[in-house]
């Protein structure tokens, strides 16, 4: 059997016709044995949909969890059935008949559940098992409504074409307790009127026909024996006899246990969850026939058709089961869950990467898309980070095995994975390689792995400096770095670029070999003001030595040291000038093994080789820790310094098929303190080959207007949220189209699934649920699941 819990997601539909019609969308669905359960734990009532293991099972759990306001889910464990010591069905009087009341009127269909919320205990359950009704049955069943109803073609809730046939059973320690359920549930129930009574099982009941049976033969053998003058022959006795021992024995053998009928085959079943269903008769009812006067003068009364089932299956109008499951008693019902909502066909084809299953198929985002930026929004724990890397992996397998198809990447795509939590880093080279990809690792903490040179020289001296001055900027802000600090910053930056061997080791004490930051920060007094002067008079001398001119890089760099260590310059002059740049050239220092490391490799190199790389600026995979504050400035750093990257080497990368793709599982700590970058990847990204795929935890935190640009990205997955405003913002967006979602929706989200906003072939396509699927522990299948497996074939 396949089962799915349904949970809340929304309000019934007041309109007994609305929940008549999706109730019967549902049961065009069901197949025999398909079974609707309510039980109760210590948390409140529990809503199941069994069914047997069917091609649209999935579909079917989707119509009924639309009838009835709910999201369903699939599950593994269910409540276990055969604890209660009594099952009760119910069952038709020896006569069957209608009762009076009023069918219709007031519909509500939550009336079961609020009526099983009141008189059901912990361990206690109500079904239904469910077929659909033959034509023959109907027939039948229309000729027994006629003489009920004492009219043609009577209008009733079993006459509508997705009528079920239903047996309802219930579950308790005492049979009376397990009645009373099924009393209630009936008395609720929308139309139901017929009069009923309940039937039970034992081993005692079952064992009853065979000990009446032995009665009889025995007695019958008595009799021949004890009547000589009967004309029989001489074994008959014996056999009545034989055959009185036998029925005891069969007896004796139901008792034990040991010959299983239908008490035993029931409590089987239950243990499996599976209910008997009723059977089609294997006689035609009696006909009715009309009152007639008989030659005597008396009179025949009319006699109705004969029922159409046996006595414990009933036809009712699909409203009547489904209600028994409607998840909406109150507080009784338990937690409230988002409605599942279906994701578009055309996206259950293979038209990008996979991302998880919706309406029982596969989803895969548009590979032709994604340059209009993915977006992961949700709260530590909900998926996204494994979601993130799951594109990844994705590109890496497009890497690796490129597929051919038009808008797929393929191997023309540096992939770069700015990691900032540590842990994630060797995942994303694990994911690589089992896919078949070879990525690096540059590691903030770890001198072994080579540094990203971020500030390679391109142009002239002047620029160089700007450049690093500008990522300072992206990092700090205008307020801690203005006009004044932005002019000194790039003054002692184009000195500190030349400060080669020659010039160093003019300087007693100074360190040799080390980073431009490490003498920028000297040059800036970080080091008193006696080695400020020692490398700015250095730095002049070496350059009227060899007699450089303004024109040559020493010559440059010695003019803009002048206003620092010129001739009649004091040291109180040179502290008020250095003072407000000099804290935040110190705080890259804690990076001087990461800016002095002799093994480099530059942003333009892995662009225009189309390496993999991943950025860990993280705790190391050795354990070595990362500052807070740092790994904060060096994320942003990368960032801007990637984007500057991007922009000289990849103008015309579209054009050419070309890609660049950036992964960041925490985009509040790669935003720096601008939208520049984050809002040039959305706005002007796509002619230089971006994708952008980027997740967050912390969306609160977010500047407004880089939360305005993500949320902007083609395609945005929301995970549940806690902060209101960002909800608000996502509801927003998501109802752009027209279609409704509240903050409840994306705040009452399950672990692992999200609301899906994307565009295919740059078209909006309406928002929906998707549970994303944890690729990682399942990496095996990988490449088979993203390139061959059928929308349908989900494990």
């Amino acid at each position: 059997m396949q089962a799915w819990k349904l949970t809340r997601s929304g309000t019934l539909d007041p309109n007994p016709m609305a929940f008549i019609t999706a109730a019967g969308v549902f049961s065009s669905s069901v197949v025999p044995g398909t079974i609707l359960l309510t039980t109760r734990d210590d948390s409140g009532l529990q809503h199941y949909l069994l069914t047997p293991e069917s091609s649209n099972a999935g579909q079917s759990a989707l119509h009924l969890a639309h009838a009835v306001a709910a999201r369903a889910d699939r599950v593994d464990e269910l409540p276990v059935l055969d604890d209660a010591q009594h099952v009760v069905w119910m069952k038709t009087e020896k006569q069957p008949a209608l009762i009076s009341r009023d069918t219709q009127q007031g519909t509500d269909p939550a009336a079961v559940s609020r009526a099983l919320a009141i008189s059901m205990r912990p361990g206690q359950w109500v079904a239904v098992a469910l077929r659909k009704p033959t034509q023959k049955e109907r027939r039948w069943q229309l000729t027994w409504l006629e003489s009920q109803m004492n009219t043609n073609n009577p209008q009733y809730h079993s006459r509508r074409s997705e009528a079920l046939v239903a047996t309802f059973y219930a579950g308790a320690d005492d049979a009376h307790d397990a009645a009373q359920l099924l009393r209630e549930a009936s008395a609720a129930m929308p139309g139901f009127d017929m009069a009923t009574e309940h039937g039970t099982s034992s081993r005692t009941k079952d064992a009853t026909p065979f000990f009446a049976a032995t009665a009889v033969l025995g007695a019958a053998g008595a009799a021949m024996v004890g009547v000589p003058d009967l004309d029989l022959p001489f074994m008959a006795p014996v056999c009545a006899f034989g055959a009185a021992a036998a029925a005891v024995a069969l007896g004796a053998g139901t008792i034990a246990g040991r010959i299983k009928l239908t008490h035993e085959k029931l409590r089987e079943g239950l243990a499996h969850h599976h209910l008997p269903v009723s059977r089609q008769l294997g006689v035609r009812p009696a006909k009715p026939v009309k009152e007639k006067r008989r030659d005597d003068g008396s009179i025949v009364p009319a006699r109705g058709g004969g029922y159409a089932f046996d006595d414990r299956a009933f036809l009712v109008g699909q409203e009547i089961p489904v209600s028994l499951v409607a998840p909406h008693a109150g507080s009784a019902s338990g937690e409230q869950s988002t409605a599942v909502r279906a994701a578009p066909a055309v996206m259950t084809s293979i038209i990008g990467p996979r991302i998880g299953a919706s309406g029982g198929a596969w989803v895969a985002l548009s590979a032709r898309d994604l340059w209009q930026g993915v977006m992961f929004l949700g709260v530590p724990g909900s998926g996204k980070s494994v979601a993130l890397r799951n594109i990844w992996t994705w590109f890496s397998m497009e890497r690796a095995e490129p597929s051919g198809i038009d808008g797929f990447p393929g191997t023309r795509n540096s992939i770069i994975a700015l990691e900032t939590k540590g842990n994630g880093a060797q995942r994303y080279h694990e994911l690589a390689a089992k896919v078949g990809d070879s990525v690096g690792l540059s590691d903030l903490s770890d001198a072994n792995t080579p540094a990203i040179d971020m500030f390679p020289r391109v142009g002239t001296l002047t620029h160089q400096a700007r450049s690093i001055v500008n990522a300072m900027k992206y990092v700090w802000g205008e307020t801690s770095i203005g006009a004044h600090s932005f002019n000194m910053l790039t003054r002692v930056f184009t000195a500190a670029l030349v400060a080669g061997p020659a010039i160093t080791a003019q300087v007693p004490g100074l360190r040799q070999g080390a980073s431009p930051f490490y003498y920028v920060n000297i040059l800036l007094g970080g080091y008193g003001d006696e080695a400020a002067v020692a490398l700015g008079s250095a730095i002049i001398s070496e350059a009227v030595r060899v007699g450089a001119s303004e024109e040559d890089d020493l010559g440059l760099a010695a003019r803009e040291l002048a206003t620092l260590f010129g001739a009649g310059v004091t040291p109180s002059q040179r502290k008020s000038a250095t003072e407000a740049p000099r804290n935040k050239a110190a705080a890259l220092l804690a990076a001087e093994s990461w800016w002095a490391r002799p093994n480099k490799v530059s942003w333009d190199d892995v662009l225009n080789n189309h390496w993999g790389v991943v950025v860990n600026v993280g705790s190391s995979l050795t354990g070595l820790q990362v500052d807070g504050q740092l790994k904060d400035d060096m994320s942003a750093m990368l960032t801007y310094t990637l984007y500057d990257a991007i922009q000289r080497n990849c103008s015309t990368w579209e054009e050419e098929g070309r890609r660049v793709s950036i992964f960041a599982d925490e985009l509040s700590e790669i935003a720096g303190s601008s939208s520049e970058v984050i809002e040039w990847f959305k706005d002007k990204g796509r002619s230089y080959g971006v994708i952008p795929v980027f997740a967050t935890q912390r969306s609160g935190q977010l500047d407004q207007r880089v939360r305005e640009s993500v949320l902007g990205f083609g395609t945005v997955l929301s995970y549940t949220q806690d902060v209101p405003k960002v909800m608000s913002e996502i509801v927003a967006d998501l109802a752009a189209d027209g279609s409704t979602w509240t903050t409840a929706d994306v705040a009452n989200l399950p672990r692992y699934e999200a609301i899906v906003r994307t565009r295919i072939n740059g078209i909006r396509q309406s928002p929906f649920t998707v549970k994303l699927t944890n690729f990682e522990s399942i990496m095996e299948s990988y490449t088979h699941i993203q390139k061959h497996v059928g929308p349908t074939d989900i494990a």
